[in-house]
């Protein structure tokens, strides 16, 4: 059962230029009690430093040292120190902010506190300007196009798990059956011909 007395709000707050906010991302961090941001281990963190320029009121800040690893182990736990931190004022039913980088939702740091609180405490998500189209913009170039398809892929992965496939589940099945082989050499092949079915196939069969 939710607390009804507190709100928690998850507002992204773009790629770095104030003036890209939202109105009502502008709005909520004027009107709430407590502004939390992710920060490093030592200094602001960038969240806090794109609103600043903003602030009209004057909320609590809690800075939310969260480690900047691959791990997930101190991460995690950092994440349930700081689920806590906010019970405190969320409980006793003040508006809590979580401000981050672009948006909440989007590889953003909020939504491991969503996890944690959205189903004890009324929660709302205020979209932000992520950097895929805060790029796309600034080069002037579209990010995509009719049906051309964009695929985004987090930085930490391996070398290999970046690699982009370039073939369907279809081009898999087909090399399958061709080639009489299991769905990993079918993809492997796939792989090294750069999706092409034909050699794919030859590769598989030759030899």
């Amino acid at each position: 059962m939710k607390n009804k007395s507190g709100i928690l709000y998850g507002i992204g707050v773009g790629p770095g230029d104030p003036e890209l906010l939202t109105l009502k991302a502008y709005r909520l961090i004027n009107e709430c009690d407590v502004l939390a941001y992710p920060a490093p281990e030592v200094g602001e963190g960038l969240a806090l430093q794109i609103v600043s320029p903003l602030l009209t009121n004057d909320p609590d800040l809690f800075p939310l040292r969260l480690p900047i690893a691959v791990s997930p182990f101190p991460a995690q736990q950092a994440y349930d120190q700081a689920a806590k931190i906010l019970e405190i004022p969320l409980e006793s039913g003040k508006l809590v902010a979580v401000i981050c980088e672009g948006d909440p939702f989007f590889y953003g740091s909020f939504m491991y506190l969503f996890e944690r609180l959205a189903t004890r405490f009324n929660t709302e998500i205020i979209p932000g300007v992520s950097s895929p189209m805060a790029c796309a913009a600034a080069l002037k170039t579209p990010l995509v196009s009719r049906n051309e398809i964009l695929t985004i892929l987090p930085g930490p992965l391996e070398e290999k798990e970046l690699e982009v496939p370039i073939f369907s589940e279809d081009d898999i099945m087909l090399v399958c059956q061709q080639a009489n082989c299991d769905e990993e050499k079918a993809k492997d092949a796939l792989a090294e011909t750069k999706g092409d079915i034909a050699q794919a196939i030859l590769r598989l069969t030759s030899g």
